[in-house]
């Protein structure tokens, strides 16, 4: 025994002079087939290549001349029932393979764990088997069984275990590109298996991404239990895990994986559970971050404690900004790592910003005792976070828990807020009504009596929904609409009062998208108000507005424009047409291309520039409004230079009432911006007019409004025009989660917010991409709106031209195909220009030039035919059809 050992000795001594390729061929040579000399040798070499036993105990060395050459020894050998197909991977306890069983009984895969070589300590076959009496005793959903267990013809320990088809779960994450919620959801699993563990007194030791793998259907499997250990009925490790031999200088050191190592175990301390849970902040911080918390620039015991124990790592919010990447990676790394988890720059930090941090570096603390008491802890931590509630993490302050209310409540809170600017607006209109004359004291009273009634009905609906009025009743907006409706219904010995609770409730459902919802109780408003004042009154024309307002978004605009005609005329006929309250409609129905038409909202639009301007003169801020009408039309009827004077005026007046820092003046910029851009007339300026006004908008309206949607997807595009696709990305993907975070996904803007990304990706040219965000879109437009929405088939057309740039021609075909149908179905015979020339395009690119040339033409016909000859996207349609004569020219 002694020769032999020698003899190991003498050639791992050898073997370590060499460089590594040198190294296989040596050993092949002086072993002489003798594999379990060579499995010895390779042992004691991966012990030595890792950064002493504080590294990896299975060690990365896949792709390493030395796991081949063991892994050739290995194939095709029998272990116990099962026999050897390929290599897992290999460490300094021993090594894992891929096996089948092979005795005939039925077919399984699975891996084995196989000690290295029977030249071991009696303290190494004492681990090997601790590991596999540890595995035994776990039965976990998320934890890998073993299945068998023994010795080796020689005398070898192995055990058996369920193969686990998967991927650590970084690589699974950034693969699937999982949002920072979905990774925070997968991490729950994680936690309950270490939970699993602790309750059965393991304590893992070893929690990094590779020992935590996961299938394709999403499932955690936390495995590699190779230096766990059983604790004493004190929670502290029982007992030591005896280093291997000839390794004197680490005695005194744990095994253990130095980035993911904690304080305790770098020191030689007592392992408790606390420093799983610290393994798990740090599989946390990566897992959102992108990076490890540590920056390890050495391997000796010396650096290692300076770098855990002693210097302190940026929380993760912390980590993404400029002054963090200097120390890890640089911007394209962080643009990577953004596109991994589905969003941008800016909202990965203030995603991580604030509780996840707080969360994170609690895990992480340099104290057991300041830690998570335990990983169910750490778990509902993290579940308290996904809901928007407090976290225990975090200080309880008061400010803090009303945050969390705010955050966990947005649509409640919305919806109170639009409620009571809808009710503040009521009761000024109703205040300026009752001061026109002093003989109308009587009808103001009335009206005032009204107004406090209708306060008095709202106020009740949120008391109701006060937790100190109704203890632990987390009342959600539908609840809320739902209480409010049926008090409405109650009120029918007020039909006023009915009428205008109807109209506020229809209001806030159209806010919300819930369009058929609004367009029922909103006719309910105006049937009740037509019985109450007749269909002359001024009220009832009011609340056609309003319902006209829901069908135009719900997409039936037939219904939308008889009711706008029908209120602009009892409008006029009351006030006359130079009246604020005719000008208001006409500008309402007037927005609406497709209820209207493109000349008839030409004509609304000038008129109720040419009404304000007789109202109220050039200078007043209803007159900027309707330059800023005015200009649109321009902007679409292919006048850039005269879009860009009506924007410029718009733009000065507001300045000159409302001052240069505020959210109007950032508007007219955007759509002057908008002009420069879509005809290419000057960049340069288009560029510095975005970055002017979204800098106004940031510091008046804070980075998650609305209003900031507009001027992120046209910078976007144009940074995307110029090339700088990484940065378009970021906006595209910027106004998307801002989207997300005031509508939530299942609401129209964000479809919206999801189809300009994928236009965004179009133009950057990677179609499939933009396909699956395309698809993604559609769904939402099915789900809200049904199959038969007009803004259905506006999606299928973009999806269908993506579909195109794939050369799926069969699917683009049957999509627009449909969308044409749904078209028709909507506006009549001589509609769908654009899917018409969609087609067009289709057959061009197959090479079916005259049909295609059949299909342009046909669209301009269309396009003629209905009045908007002067379109922009008429005069686009134009060159490509002269460019397609030309090429068949």
């Amino acid at each position: 025994m002694k020769s032999r050992w020698n003899k190991i000795k003498r050639i791992f001594s050898e073997a370590l002079m060499l460089e590594k390729d040198d190294r296989a061929r040596y050993l092949d040579k002086i072993c002489e087939g003798d594999s379990e000399l060579m499995g010895e040798v390779l042992s004691l070499l991966d012990s030595h290549e890792v950064p002493g036993t504080l590294d990896q105990p299975m060690h990365n060395l896949r792709m390493s001349a030395i796991s081949l050459a063991r892994s050739n020894l290995m194939l095709g050998r029998m272990i116990g029932k099962y026999k050897i197909i390929n290599d897992l991977g290999h460490g300094g306890m021993g090594s894992v393979y891929l096996a089948e069983r092979a005795d005939g009984e039925y077919v399984q895969r699975t891996a084995v764990k196989l000690q290295h070589s029977p030249f071991v300590s009696e303290s190494q076959v004492k681990a090997f088997k601790s590991e596999r009496q540890i595995l035994a005793s776990l039965e976990h959903d998320h934890i890998a069984r073993i299945l068998d267990g023994g010795l080796t013809d020689h005398g070898q320990p192995y055990y058996v275990m369920e193969f686990v088809d998967g991927k650590p779960i970084d690589e699974y994450c950034d693969e699937k590109r999982l949002t920072v919620h979905e990774r925070l959801e997968l991490f729950q699993d994680v936690c309950s298996a270490v939970q699993y563990a602790h309750r059965k007194l393991v304590v893992h030791r070893d929690l990094k991404p590779s020992n935590i793998l996961v299938t394709n259907e999403g499932s955690v499997k936390l495995l590699d239990f190779g230096i766990a250990k059983v604790l004493g009925n004190g929670g502290e490790l029982t007992g030591g895990t005896p280093l291997p031999d000839l390794q004197p200088e680490w005695q005194g050191f744990q095994p253990l994986t130095p980035s993911y190592a904690s304080p305790e175990q770098v020191r030689g301390e007592t392992i408790t559970t606390a420093s799983d849970i610290y393994q798990l902040g740090v599989v946390l911080y990566e897992l959102l971050v992108g990076f490890q918390p540590y920056k390890l620039e050495g391997d000796s015991p010396e650096e290692l404690e300076r770098t855990i124990c002693d210097s302190e790592p940026l929380c993760p919010g912390k980590r993404l900004t400029q002054s963090g990447l200097s120390r890890l990676a640089s911007t394209s790394d962080l643009l990577q790592i953004c596109e991994a988890r589905d969003t941008a720059v800016s909202q990965l930090r203030r995603q991580l910003r604030g509780d996840v941090d707080a969360i994170v570096m609690k895990a992480m603390q340099k104290e057991p005792d300041c830690r998570y008491d335990s990983a169910e802890q750490l778990a509902t931590d993290i579940r308290r976070y996904l809901a928007k509630k407090p976290v225990l993490a975090h200080p309880q302050t008061k400010l803090y828990r009303a945050e969390k209310y705010i955050r966990r409540n947005p649509v409640e809170i919305t919806a109170a807020v639009l409620v009571f600017i809808l009710l503040a607006a009521y009761i000024i209109t109703i205040t300026w009504h009752t001061q026109i004359t002093h003989a109308a004291l009587d009808e103001a009273q009335r009206e005032a009596d009204k107004s406090a009634q209708v306060v008095e009905f709202m106020l009740g609906m949120f008391r109701a929904g006060d937790p100190r009025v109704n203890p632990g009743d987390q009342i959600t907006v539908r609840e809320l609409l739902e209480r409010g409706l049926g008090e409405a219904n109650r009120l029918d010995n007020q039909p006023e009062l009915q009428a205008n609770m109807f109209n506020v409730i229809g209001k806030v459902y159209t806010s919300l998208g819930r369009y058929h919802d609004a367009v029922e109780i909103l006719e309910k408003a105006v049937d009740i108000q037509r019985g109450f004042s007749g269909d002359t009154g001024t009220e009832t024309a009011r609340y056609m507005n309003d319902l006209a307002v829901a069908l135009t978004r719900q997409g039936i605009y037939q219904e939308a424009y008889s009711l706008y005609t029908e209120s602009l005329d009892i409008l006029i006929s009351q006030y006359g047409e130079k009246h604020p309250e005719v000008a208001n409609t006409m500008a309402l129905m007037g927005s609406w291309i497709p209820v209207t038409g493109f000349e008839e909202s030409t004509r609304l639009r000038y008129k109720v520039l040419e009404i304000r301007i007789a109202l109220y003169g050039e200078n007043h801020l209803l007159t900027a409004d309707a330059y800023m009408r005015v200009g649109q039309i321009e902007r679409s009827r292919a006048n850039p230079e005269k879009a860009i004077h009506l924007f410029g005026k718009a733009m000065e007046i507001r300045k000159n009432e409302l001052g240069p820092v505020h959210p109007d003046v950032a508007e007219s910029m955007i759509f002057m911006a908008d002009v420069y851009r879509l005809y290419n007339m000057d960049p340069v300026k288009s560029e510095k007019l975005y970055r002017e006004a979204l800098a106004i908008q940031d510091e008046v309206l804070g980075e998650v409004h609305v209003s900031r949607l507009h001027g992120l997807s046209g910078m976007a595009t144009l940074l995307s025009d110029k090339g700088d696709h990484a940065a378009a990305e970021e906006l595209y993907l910027e106004g998307l989660m801002i989207r997300r975070q005031i509508y939530g996904e299942q609401h129209p803007s964000t479809a919206e917010g999801i189809g300009h990304l994928a236009s965004g990706y179009s133009r950057m040219g990677d179609h499939e991409k933009a396909e699956y965000y395309l698809r993604k879109s559609l769904g939402i437009w099915e789900t809200l709106l049904g199959p038969d929405h007009i803004a259905v088939s506006g999606a299928m057309v973009s999806l269908g031209n993506t579909l195109v740039d794939r050369q799926k021609f069969d699917e683009a075909d049957s999509l627009f195909t449909r969308a044409l149908e749904i078209q028709t179905q909507h506006y009549g015979e001589n509609s769908g220009a654009l899917v018409i020339a969609a087609l067009g395009r289709l057959y061009q690119q197959r090479g079916d030039l005259d049909v295609a040339e059949q299909h342009l033409r046909e669209a301009v016909e269309l396009f003629e035919h209905t009045g908007s000859s002067e379109h922009f996207d008429v005069v686009r349609l134009r060159e490509k059809l002269e460019e397609l004569l030309v090429t068949r020219n």
